[in-house]
C-alpha cells in the first residue's frame, strides 16, 4: 500500500510541473566561441545541478546576457540545468524563477544545490 501511495504522489507531483507554461525563449545572438565553451562546460558538469538529470541539458548563464554581455564566455558564469518538460524544467523554474526568461536567480548555484539535496534525499 505504501508503494502505491508513493507512486501516486510522484505522479501527482509530475503533473504539477507539467502545468508550468514555459514561454518561448527569446532569440539570442551568440559569439563564435559559445559553442566550444558550452561543450567544455557540459563535459565538466554533465548533469542538471538542480535535479541530477543527464538529458535535455542547457548551459545557463547565471548573470544573463541581457544584463551583462561580457559574461557570455566567462566559465564561472555558467551552470548546467535541464529543460526536461516531463519534470521540473529546471532551466526555467530555477534559472529564471519560473516567471520570465528575463528574470534570473543570482543565487542559482546555492539554490540548485539545496533542491538537488532534497531530490536525492527523497530517493
Amino acid at each position: 500500500m505504501k508503494a502505491k501511495r508513493k507512486a501516486k504522489a510522484e505522479k501527482e507531483s509530475r503533473v504539477v510541473y507539467r502545468l508550468i507554461q514555459v514561454p518561448q525563449q527569446p532569440a539570442i545572438q551568440r559569439s563564435s566561441g559559445w559553442s566550444a565553451l558550452r561543450k567544455r562546460h557540459l563535459k565538466k558538469q554533465p548533469t542538471c545541478q538542480a535535479c541530477g538529470k543527464k538529458t535535455q541539458l542547457a548551459v545557463h548563464h547565471i548573470i544573463p546576457l541581457h544584463i551583462d554581455k561580457t559574461k557570455e564566455l566567462d566559465p564561472t558564469n555558467l551552470i548546467t540545468l535541464c529543460e526536461n518538460p516531463h519534470s521540473t524544467f529546471c532551466h526555467y523554474t530555477f534559472g529564471h524563477l519560473g516567471i520570465s526568461w528575463l528574470r534570473y536567480d543570482a543565487n542559482i548555484i546555492a539554490d540548485a544545490a539545496v533542491h538537488l539535496a532534497a531530490v536525492q534525499g527523497a530517493s
